[in-house]
């Protein structure tokens, strides 16, 4: 199984680096999962039917791909993710943009409306503050990762922390970002010493 998505292929590298990934059961899930037409409001369906729910302040594996579809419910950017894929397997030119904390799946040729991960229904991103902007594979896989190293430093898992601070610091930013990437694996590990 081949995820088509950048975004999704991402997250599956992420989740495979952070635990026991479940390969079968991603490429299971998705199938079951699939959208049957290329329209935003049908992939909102897997929302609004429950199948998929946004759980926003879980455990590690609320983050990881593969258990988000096994167990239908993650963190609103791993569930964005996972509708991103779904719209790309439906012929959908689909990607995740971002405004503040929020993250929605747009389409790239449809606007001004945008796909809400945490209730399947479309809003107008004219009314978004502030405006809406696409975040590419490497900006989701951050927010992943700053997440999840959040979550294992709150857990105690200071080495799985570690890991993930690691990864962060291998991702493609920008002077300031690797500074602030850096800045963090450095301080997580004067934690441990």
């Amino acid at each position: 199984m081949r995820v088509s998505s950048p975004h999704a292929e991402l997250a599956a590298i992420l989740a495979t680096e952070l635990g026991t990934f479940d390969h079968d059961g991603l490429a299971h899930g998705l199938d079951m999962l699939a959208c049957a037409s290329g329209s935003l409001v049908d992939l909102g369906a897997v929302v609004r039917d429950g199948a998929l729910a946004v759980y926003d302040d879980g455990a590690v594996d609320d983050l990881l791909i593969d258990r988000v579809v096994t167990r239908g419910r993650g963190h609103e950017v791993a569930v964005a993710v996972v509708l991103c894929e779904l719209g790309r397997r439906a012929g959908m030119p689909v990607g995740v943009v971002a405004a503040g904390d929020r993250h929605f799946v747009a389409h790239e040729e449809v606007s001004p409306w945008v796909l809400d991960p945490a209730t399947g229904e479309l809003l107008d991103a004219r009314t978004l503050p502030p405006d809406p902007y696409w975040r590419c594979a490497h900006e989701v896989a951050d927010v992943l990762l700053t997440e999840a190293q959040r979550r294992c430093e709150r857990d105690g898992d200071l080495t799985r922390a570690l890991r993930v601070a690691t990864l962060r610091c291998a991702l493609p930013f920008d002077d300031a970002g690797q500074e602030h990437a850096d800045a963090a694996l450095h301080r997580l590990r004067a934690r441990l010493n």
